[in-house]
C-alpha cells in the first residue's frame, strides 16, 4: 500500500528509505500544497523525486462533476470516495477577491436538523483525515487556473465537525503547518449546532480558532423542534458554555458567529426576537442572519419575507451589536447553506 502524502511518520521512514535529502521533500510539499502542482508534474520539476511521488497515495478523493453558478462565484465540487461515496465541497468566490472553500466533515449528518438536506439523508461515515484534505488540495488544483487559491476554510459542508472530532482535529493541525497549507488558523472556522464537549475540547487546543454556532433559534421549544441535538444540549448549557470559555475574547475584539436561519412564522415571530436578544445579551456575538435556501424534499419550511427580515434584525439593531446579512452562494446549483446532500449516497 502507499503512503499517504499526509502521514508525516510514513513519509519520513520513506525518505530515508530512498535516500533522498530533506530539502528535497521540502521541494515536493511546496510544489504540492503551496503551489498546487499535480503528482505528475512534481516528477518533472523535481526529477529526483521521481521514485518517492510513484511511493504516495496523493489523494484518495476524485472529482466526479463540477458545477459553477450562473449568477455568483461559487463552484460545487461532487467528489467521489473509495467507497463509492460521494460528498460535495463549495469553493466560494467572495467579491471582496478572498477565496473560501466549504469543507465536508463527515458522509451525511446524524443531527437531524428539520432544514438541512444532509441532516435528512441520515448518517453513513466519518470522512478521514485524508479524505476531509484532500478537498483543499482538490479545491486549489481547480482555482491554480484562475491565479487563485483557498484562504478561508469552513467546516459548513455535509456533517457535524465535532462529531468526527479525531479527524477534524488533526485536519486542522495539517492546514496551520507551515510545511504543508500554511494557513492561518483565524483563517478557519468550525460550525456546529452546538455539541458542548467537542466546544470545549475545540476551544482548548486551538483557542484561537473561529467557532460558528448554528443557533437558528432562541426559544427552547422551537429549537429543540429544529434542531434535536438541543434537546441534550440545551440553550441554557450551551450558553453557560460559550460564557465561560469567551470570557476574554471581548478584550481581544473576537466574537462567537451566530448563524440564524429565518423560517418563516416559526424563527421570525416577535417572540423569537425577544428570545435572541435575551440569549445574545451576555455574549460577545456576530450575528448571521441567513435567508432559508429551499429544499425539495422539506414542503412544510418556508423562508421569512424581505419585509419580516429587515423588521427583525431592525428590532435587533439596538441590542446586538454585529450583525451580517449573509447571502449564501450557490443557491442556484443547490451549493448554498443546508442543501448539500448528493443523491447518490
Amino acid at each position: 500500500m502507499k503512503t499517504s502524502i499526509y502521514n508525516k511518520i510514513e513519509i519520513e521512514e520513506l525518505r530515508k528509505s530512498l535516500k533522498l535529502d530533506p530539502h528535497i521533500i521540502k521541494n515536493v510539499y511546496n510544489q504540492y500544497f503551496k503551489k498546487a502542482s499535480t503528482a505528475e508534474k512534481i516528477s518533472t520539476i523535481i526529477p529526483e523525486a521521481k521514485e518517492f511521488v510513484n511511493s504516495i497515495n496523493w489523494q484518495t478523493l476524485k472529482i466526479k462533476e463540477t458545477i459553477s453558478s450562473e449568477k455568483d462565484g461559487a463552484t460545487k465540487l461532487l467528489l467521489e470516495t473509495h467507497d463509492n461515496h460521494h460528498i460535495e465541497a463549495v469553493i466560494l468566490r467572495i467579491k471582496s477577491g478572498r477565496t473560501s472553500l466549504c469543507i465536508s466533515s463527515q458522509i451525511g449528518c446524524a443531527m437531524n436538523c428539520q432544514f438541512c438536506a444532509t441532516g435528512n439523508m441520515g448518517f453513513i461515515r466519518n470522512l478521514t483525515l485524508d479524505e476531509i484534505l484532500d478537498q483543499v488540495t482538490i479545491a486549489n488544483q481547480f482555482l491554480k487556473k484562475e491565479n487563485r487559491k483557498v484562504r478561508n476554510i469552513v467546516f459548513m459542508g455535509m456533517g457535524e465537525p465535532l462529531n468526527n472530532q479525531k479527524e477534524v482535529f488533526s485536519a486542522i493541525q495539517t492546514l496551520t503547518d507551515p510545511k504543508y497549507f500554511n494557513l492561518s488558523i483565524q483563517h478557519i472556522t468550525i460550525s456546529t449546532v452546538g455539541v458542548i464537549p467537542g466546544i470545549t475540547e475545540l476551544l482548548a487546543q486551538f483557542p484561537k480558532i473561529n467557532l460558528a454556532l448554528s443557533l437558528h433559534c432562541a426559544r427552547e421549544d422551537i429549537r429543540q423542534q429544529i434542531v434535536p441535538i438541543s434537546k441534550k444540549y440545551n440553550l441554557e448549557k450551551l450558553k453557560l458554555t460559550l460564557l465561560n470559555l469567551t470570557k476574554n475574547y471581548s478584550q481581544e475584539n473576537r466574537y462567537i458567529f451566530l448563524e440564524y436561519l429565518m423560517l418563516d412564522g416559526i424563527t421570525d415571530t416577535d417572540e423569537d426576537i425577544q428570545a435572541l436578544i435575551d440569549w445574545c445579551a451576555p455574549l460577545p456575538v456576530h450575528l448571521n442572519i441567513i435567508k432559508y435556501n429551499p429544499i425539495d424534499r422539506i414542503q412544510e419550511l418556508k423562508p421569512s419575507s424581505e419585509q419580516r427580515t429587515t423588521y427583525f434584525i431592525e428590532q435587533l439593531k439596538p441590542h446586538i451589536k454585529n450583525i451580517t446579512t449573509r447571502y449564501s452562494l450557490g443557491s442556484d446549483i443547490t451549493a448554498a447553506c443546508g442543501q448539500l446532500a448528493n443523491k447518490k449516497s
